[in-house]
């Protein structure tokens, strides 16, 4: 009789304590959830937020390189074969994410730093700078027309010595150095950085 009273004892507190216990892990579940996810979402919004203004400071420094070039007399001569000259001269000294700097006149038709030439008169950018007057322009994801690769463009409108809008210069990226910076974004182990454009 004693061991039938003492199993039922230990069989209700044991019942006991595992209620408690299911209880306080519920409890305990329900108030992390409600901290710590906000918290994750929170910290996770802050890395994007700052790589996104790296992302702004890095395109800003692509611009400003794309100016300060654009400012060169052989540049605001407007003379195509001049241009082109410079620009292959530059090409040692150009930034490594560039991929080539090029010239565009009011109609379109630009040369470049690897010397081809072609028409970039529809692309958006050319349109932002050239008939909307825009002091700079970065481009949507592209197909670059001198090689082939997916590229985005940084450009600036060019002046000449009165003044005048005479085209713009710009610089191709590489959309590779892009996705390189975009998945060096690590967001609490497992989550990773991705670029969309605006579509």
């Amino acid at each position: 009789m004693l061991r039938t009273v003492r199993g039922k004892m230990i069989a209700w507190l044991g019942s006991v304590l595992a209620v408690l216990l299911i209880a306080s892990g519920i409890i305990i579940y329900l108030l992390v959830r409600d901290t710590t996810i906000p918290m994750i979402k929170d910290f996770s919004q802050e890395v994007l937020i700052a790589r996104s203004e790296e992302l702004g400071r890095i395109f800003e420094g692509y611009i400003n390189e794309v100016r300060t070039v654009s400012r060169r007399d052989a540049v605001r001569s407007g003379n195509l074969a001049v241009i082109e000259d410079d620009l292959v001269s530059l090409e040692a000294w150009m930034n490594n994410d560039f991929e080539m700097l090029f010239f565009a006149d009011p109609g379109g038709d630009f040369v470049n730093s690897m010397r081809s030439y072609g028409n970039v008169g529809d692309r958006e950018y050319f349109g932002k700078i050239m008939k909307h007057g825009a002091p700079k322009a970065v481009s949507e994801p592209l197909i670059s027309r001198s090689t082939g690769e997916y590229v985005f463009v940084a450009a600036a409108p060019v002046y000449d010595f009165q003044g005048e809008l005479i085209g713009l210069l710009g610089a191709t990226v590489l959309l590779d150095t892009l996705t390189d910076i975009a998945m060096s974004i690590h967001i609490h182990g497992d989550g990773y950085g991705y670029i969309a454009d605006h579509n």
